[in-house]
């Protein structure tokens, strides 16, 4: 069999943030420091390497941040990572721990050697493959700075004899992904000397922008290959509208122009209405970091979140949250209906933002409880009973009849707003021709000009 034993330091995520949620991480930070401690130990005591453990369990459900909260410790603890199947550890400490020189961490990824199977056709071999492994840990020089570690979602998935002392006796539990790990994930692929001041000042909306927009591992991977190849084209380094971009128009090497003049107008005005309900419901919190009318992946023109504002945002699941999220996507509408007229506005424009808004409405209404004249205090308890499964025909009716007055309720909302702020629609339109983009800065600046 080949081995798979290799030096995975050259790969390892290592942070640019360092431990940036340090009460989240604080045991996992103190084991690292021990760690480090024990490294630079002349004679380090055999009780010293029970107390800190010679095999540990990183429990989370998210295999790859597990792994590369391990390349966190070790980068901080002055240790190497390198992984190991299972099936040639033995193979591998045949003749003793000569071949360990240096402070090491050995991943061991779960898998048939860690299960509790009584029937599995090899059981006898698996019980005797863990009852060795735990006698290989007892017999590991005090000397040697030598650590395994594996990972999984659920402590109870290493077998009963794994979890006991002088086994796996140590683990650490890491909560579900963090908005700053999910920055640490795409600055695990750059370098300090890549990213600019505007990408690395605010990891928080660097997260939310990826969960909003770039919504796996595997994305990440594109997106940072796109902006160090971009880094290298322009020989400069990458800021926070850079990852934008890439976020809103994906990472296809094309020509973005802007939409025909014919239809450019247009296109301003409906994105205008959306950047522009954003920030007058929000009272000025929400400006988008994006407006523009570059074609992107199906779309003539854009309009995005304010990452920041979300970040910060403690009730993401709000009535008022999600309210607003379907006003800012009636705003392209309503807005098209005010400046061209009703019969000049496109049919077609806003039906991407008329299902994410019906979607939104349905689940208030049909899955939360809440009814369509919610801000009404005589009817606020009006659809307090709800069914998620075997729903009737008839249930169904009135999910959709209920949706249908949430969302015309909240159009006239959006309407008497853009109507009472037509000079800031207008500008913005008007800069949108000018300028095809506008950053979170061009938007405020826009606000200000017309108060």
């Amino acid at each position: 069999m080949t081995s798979n034993f290799h030096s995975a330091a050259s790969a390892a995520t290592c942070s640019l943030l360092g431990w940036t949620d340090a009460a989240r991480y604080k045991p996992l930070k103190s084991w690292a420091d021990e760690l480090a401690a024990l490294r630079e130990s002349p004679c380090p005591s055999p009780v010293e390497w029970q107390l800190i453990g010679r095999a540990v369990m990183i429990v989370n459900d998210n295999e790859s941040h597990a792994r590369n909260v391990v390349y966190q410790v070790a980068n901080h603890s002055g240790y190497v990572v390198r992984t190991i199947d299972a099936d040639d550890v033995f193979k591998l400490f045949a003749d003793g721990f000569l071949g360990v020189s240096e402070p090491t961490i050995m991943l061991m990824k779960q898998g048939v050697w860690s299960a509790e199977d009584k029937t599995h056709k090899n059981v006898e071999e698996i019980r005797a493959f863990q009852e060795n492994f735990a006698s290989l840990l007892a017999a590991i020089p005090s000397e040697k700075a030598l650590i395994f570690v594996t990972y999984g979602d659920e402590y109870v998935s290493l077998a009963e004899n794994l979890r006991s002392a002088g086994a796996f006796d140590r683990r650490f539990y890491i909560d579900d992904v963090s908005l700053t790990d999910r920055a640490e994930m795409l600055f695990a692929h750059l370098t300090a000397d890549l990213c600019g001041d505007t990408l690395l000042s605010s990891p928080e909306k660097v997260g939310q922008l990826l969960e909003c927009e770039v919504d796996s591992e595997r994305r990440i991977g594109l997106v940072s290959l796109a902006l160090k190849r971009l880094a290298h084209r322009e020989k400069r380094k990458v800021e926070y509208m850079d990852l934008l971009h890439f976020a809103l128009h994906g990472t296809a090497e094309c020509v973005i122009e802007g939409a025909a003049e014919a239809q450019k107008y247009n296109i301003a005005v409906h994105e205008a209405g959306h950047a522009l309900i954003s920030m007058l419901d929000s009272a000025g919190q929400d400006v988008p970091d994006y407006a523009g009318i570059v074609q992107g992946q199906g779309t003539l023109g854009q309009v995005s979140a304010s990452y920041g504002y979300l970040a910060e945002l403690h009730a993401h699941g709000s009535y008022k949250q999600k309210r607003h999220i379907v006003r800012m996507l009636l705003g392209g509408r309503a807005a098209e209906q005010i400046v061209l007229g009703i019969e000049e506005m496109s049919v077609n424009s806003a039906k991407a933002d008329l299902r994410h808004a019906t979607s939104i409405a349905k689940d208030l209404v049909g899955r939360c409880g809440i009814a369509p004249t919610l801000e009404d205090e005589e009817t606020a308890g009006s659809n307090l009973l709800v069914r998620s499964t075997d729903i009737s025909t008839a249930e169904k009716t009135r999910i959709e009849n209920n949706a249908r007055l949430f969302l015309s309720r909240q159009y006239d909302v959006v309407l008497e707003m853009l109507r009472g702020n037509r000079s800031k629609l207008d500008l913005i339109a008007e800069k949108l021709l000018e300028k095809n983009v506008l950053t979170q800065d061009d938007l405020q600046m826009v606000m200000t000009e017309s108060a």
